[in-house]
């Protein structure tokens, strides 16, 4: 709760300052909250855009060293594994029942219980991450090519706002951007190019083909 208190805290103040700058930026971020869209959400999207942009942290993504032959390998041995400790959690052998066995003591008794829900639950966590990392991998080279941090996150920005008033506002979501990079501290010269309305187009209609949602 700490840091979501001190994020939020640090989202304000950066819409206080893109707010100072022109009652135009205020008018631009009220309108869309009233076509649908959660204020604290939206605030929180912009901060952390123009926050990333500035900083350029993290570079493009990419997956490191993994080859993708690798990650195909580790979908299958998760299945592997998660049958196999599919069949110990249903032996003797299983390390719930020596969790279980322990003297009563109140302090550590819900963690306690908590550990062996996980033990219960980690084959259904294993298959769903071999299926979800699957699922991601097929497409991620042409999704991840040369695209940072920064795109990733303005694109979920813009499909949220789609998903919310029912278009993704490329004009607003421009003007709004480019003075946030600026509030955020940037200068002039280093904003963005996929700030501009053009190119946030470009950038959703680069990955609609993925059926990408604001919670992907």
């Amino acid at each position: 709760m700490p840091n979501s208190d001190n994020a939020r805290r640090h989202s304000i103040a950066f819409l206080k300052k893109l707010f100072a700058r022109g009652k135009i930026y205020e008018g631009l971020f009220n309108n869309i909250c009233n076509a649908g869209c959660d204020p604290e959400t939206l605030g929180g999207l912009l901060f952390a855009i123009c926050t990333i942009a500035v900083a350029d942290q993290g570079g493009f993504l990419d997956p490191g060293d993994l080859s993708m032959a690798q990650l195909k390998r580790l979908t299958r041995d998760l299945l592997s594994f998660a049958d196999l400790v599919e069949r110990v959690n249903r032996t003797r052998l299983n390390p719930k029942l020596d969790i279980l066995a322990a003297p009563p003591d109140t302090s550590r008794d819900p963690i306690r219980m908590h550990m062996v829900y996980l033990y219960d639950k980690l084959p259904f966590i294993m298959r769903v991450y071999s299926f979800h990392l699957g699922r991601f991998s097929k497409f991620s080279k042409a999704l991840l090519k040369r695209l940072t941090f920064g795109h990733i996150e303005t694109l979920r920005l813009l499909l949220y706002i789609e998903e919310r008033t029912g278009r993704p506002r490329y004009d607003d979501m421009s003007n709004l951007l480019t003075t946030g990079f600026l509030v955020a501290g940037g200068d002039e010269d280093g904003i963005p190019d996929f700030f501009s309305a053009d190119a946030l187009a470009k950038l959703k209609q680069r990955t609609s083909k993925f059926g990408l949602t604001s919670r992907s």
